[in-house]
């Protein structure tokens, strides 16, 4: 049988070893046990925070293979967690197979890191990465015996708080969120954590809460607001009007990935990512993220150097992918100076041996590419390039 190790934490903590041994006939019955055990390297160990009263938990609404490898969820799960008070853990969707078999045994959607269900949890972070995820949400918060609706929500459930690409048109779920983050959720996610712990503490009603969390810039809360005309308009004077999206400002400051998770299974972007810009100024029309995470901001070779090593080290992995777009270009003239490889995506690696013939194959290929993205991969002695771009075929116009 498989079996959760024990862990322990602070006050807020509750042994949820019995519910696991419940769970554990079912994972050893599921299609991929991999994706329900937990407990991976690099995960948050509870015993490790004995200061922390306030659960989190960060939500993908899809598989383990699919949502472990969104790098937005994982630097979320990271920040949180550098806050000595907040102990946060992660929960995917399970496939249709365990659905059903949970569903049969009667078992709630509980977190990886300490099997805790997801109504037990003080706060509910979900990110909304496309429209199709839509009804995942709510087998989420179904199967996590949450209310559906925040309406229904009573004083001693968790808020349910959605981000992401989708949440710059929450309108469509706000029936099924107590609050939505707008921007960039370093930041956000933080404050309306620390705000809710304290007014939590100070015995606080829900409403309250969500009065005060309006007043964060950033933060939309439906309940707040009512459609006239098709336009939100706030109900109370001190609720802002306009949302304003937030962004890390100096993001080559802020924290990248460095110690990421290690995932028992294959997932579906298989390696390492080291973030190296947000925001595009090419204006593909088919992009939302290169719009609406604007402006474009980098981070120097030298942040990226330091956390390729940082994350190799964590990983044990000899490749890291460097996620970027075009203007990853001199990373790669860079992997030209230092004898790395170009990878032609789907092709076999051509060999570059000098800056001219990298800058040749560049040439060649520019204006022909897959979506526009990039990406390069790291050793520790040299760096590799992995390119998403096509050669021009014959006859071919520019795109």
């Amino acid at each position: 049988m498989v079996r959760a190790q024990k862990r322990h934490s602070g006050p807020m903590y509750t042994d949820n070893f019995e519910l696991w041994e419940r769970f554990a006939p079912l994972v050893r019955a599921a299609e991929k046990p991999s994706r329900y055990l937990g407990q991976e390297w690099g995960s948050i160990d509870a015993a490790d925070k004995p200061e922390a009263d306030y659960h989190a938990v960060m939500i993908y609404p899809d598989t383990y293979e699919i949502g472990q490898a969104n790098q937005a969820v994982a630097i979320l799960y990271d920040r949180l967690n550098r806050d000595p008070h907040i102990l946060c853990e992660r929960a995917f969707l399970p496939w249709v197979d365990m659905i059903s078999l949970m569903r049969a045994e009667g078992l709630p959607l509980a977190s990886l890191e300490t099997y805790t269900p997801l109504a037990e949890f003080d706060f509910i972070g979900i990110t909304l990465p496309h429209e199709l995820a839509a009804a995942n949400v709510l087998e989420v918060l179904d199967l996590g015996g949450v209310p559906l609706h925040a309406s229904e929500r009573a004083q001693g459930d968790p808020f349910v708080f959605g981000g992401g690409p989708c949440a710059f048109n929450p309108e469509p779920f706000s029936a099924f969120f107590d609050a939505f983050f707008i921007g960039e959720g370093e930041e956000l996610d933080l404050r309306a954590a620390l705000l809710h712990r304290t007014m939590r503490d100070a015995g606080a009603s829900r409403e309250e809460i969500l009065r005060e969390l309006a007043h964060i810039p950033g933060v939309y809360v439906p309940q707040l607001y009512e459609l006239r005309d098709r336009r939100a308009t706030p109900k109370h004077s001190d609720v802002p009007a306009v949302i304003e999206k937030q962004l890390v400002q100096d993001f080559d400051a802020s924290d990248a990935l460095g110690h990421p998770i290690v995932p028992y299974s294959e997932l579906v972007h298989d390696r390492l990512a080291v973030e190296i810009l947000r925001g595009c100024n090419r204006g593909c029309r088919f992009c939302q993220a290169g719009m609406v995470y604007r402006p474009t901001r980098e981070r120097s070779l030298e942040t990226l150097k330091r956390y390729a090593d940082e994350v190799l080290l964590s990983y044990d992995s000899d490749t890291a992918g460097v996620k970027a777009a075009l203007r990853a270009i001199p990373l790669l003239q860079e992997a030209a100076r230092t004898g790395g490889r170009i990878y032609e995506d789907g092709f076999e690696p051509a060999q570059i041996d000098t800056e001219e013939k990298f800058l040749q194959y560049v040439k060649a290929c520019y204006h022909f590419f897959g979506f526009g993205v990039w990406t390069v991969l790291l050793k520790p002695d040299t760096i590799i390039g992995w390119c998403g771009l096509y050669p021009k075929k014959e006859n071919e116009q520019d795109v």
